[in-house]
Parts: structure tokens; sequence; C-alpha cells
């Protein structure tokens, strides 16, 4: 039996769903994996926010991360708002690769390196502007 690569927390809060991804390594493949899962939550639980916190050691490429955004964008999470904490702050400016991706589809998505400034984004008035 393989060890799971990565590990997803579910956390019903009481205006959004939080998933706290973890794992060791992450690669293109991992990525794609758990926001197929997080994808299917989704539309399991219908929530109307949705906050994701990654832990990884490290980060992907920039290739990598517009093939990843492309893929977020295809799985559905078009009519919801998604805010994104890295728990490496220093993978911030890859991921804001993938925002910028993210928003040029129509997505309602914002990349943060602190928890409590997403879940304020998170939370504020959606005719407040993304």
């Amino acid at each position: 039996m393989t060890a799971p690569t990565y590990w997803i927390i579910y956390d019903d809060r009481p205006d959004y769903l939080l998933a706290r991804v973890e794992g060791l390594t992450d690669s293109l493949e991992v990525s794609i994996a758990f926001w197929q899962e997080i994808a299917l939550e989704v539309y399991a639980r219908k929530p109307r926010r949705l906050l994701v916190h990654e832990s990884f050691r490290n980060s992907l490429s920039a290739p990598d991360m517009v093939d990843l955004a492309a893929f977020i964008t295809d799985v559905g999470f078009q009519n919801i708002r998604l805010a994104f904490v890295d728990s490496q702050r220093e993978q911030l400016p890859d991921n804001r690769i993938a925002e910028e991706v993210l928003l040029s589809h129509g997505l309602i998505v914002k990349v943060f390196a602190d928890l409590g400034e997403a879940e304020r984004w998170l939370l504020a008035d959606v005719s407040g502007g993304a």
C-alpha cells in the first residue's frame, strides 16, 4: 500500500467551506488530484465560498501553474468565490500567475499569504468587488 501524497481536511464554516491541503512534495499531478477532489466536494456541498489553505514544502513551476489554472477553470469553480492561501509565503508570486489565469477565465479568485486576510476578502460583500 502506498502512502498518500497529500491530505485534505474539510471544515464547514458558517459562510464558507475551508479545505486544508497538506503534503510533503507538490507536483502538477498532485495538485490536479487534490483540486479535482476539492471540486467533487464543492459539487456535493454546494458552498458559495471556498477557502483553500495549502501547505507543501515546494512550489510548482510557472508553466505548471498555468496548466493547473487551466485545469481548475475546467472543473467547475465558476459559481463560487474562491480564496487561496499558501503556507509558504515565498510562493505568493508564483501563485499570482495562477490567479491571473483564473481571473482571465472569469473566476472570482484571489490568492493570499495570510489566512485572516483571505477570510476577510472571502466574506466581504460580493458587490464590493473581487
